[in-house]
């Protein structure tokens, strides 16, 4: 069987110590989860949403993340796509950063749509 984590980096405490607290918590689960041989940590992307917007991009944490790590694969799901979040030529310009660089091809990534209510009104999609 292999196991794997899921992480939204969610908080109530938006001072600056309740989010380091958040990343330094994720940061020693994933190190643990690593030593005992877990398949992959899975980070979700969200934007624009209190409490959930601490992980609105993913594959910035994933390149301390295989500093500290030797095994466990780095999942980005979903990145958001296409145009309101994440245009997808900079999705392709990313992509090889974390899989070479420096995870060793460690990394996995899925594609999803971006909703409408993701986006403040002032980037919103036209209908």
């Amino acid at each position: 069987m292999e196991l794997s984590l899921v992480y939204e980096l969610e908080t109530n405490d938006n001072s600056p110590e309740g989010v380091n607290r958040v990343y330094r918590e994720a940061l020693e689960q994933i190190k643990l989860a690593d030593e005992l041989g877990f398949r992959t940590a899975w980070f979700t992307e969200h934007h624009f949403l209190d409490r959930f917007s601490f992980s609105s991009a993913p594959e910035v944490f994933f390149g301390y993340l295989a500093a500290q790590t030797k095994q466990i694969r780095l999942g980005h799901a979903i990145v958001l796509l296409p145009f309101a979040i994440n245009h997808p030529i900079r999705v392709a310009e990313r992509s090889p950063y974390s899989t070479f660089c420096p995870t060793d091809g460690l990394s996995s990534a899925g594609v999803g749509p971006s909703p409408r209510e993701s986006c403040p009104p002032s980037t919103s999609t036209p209908t």
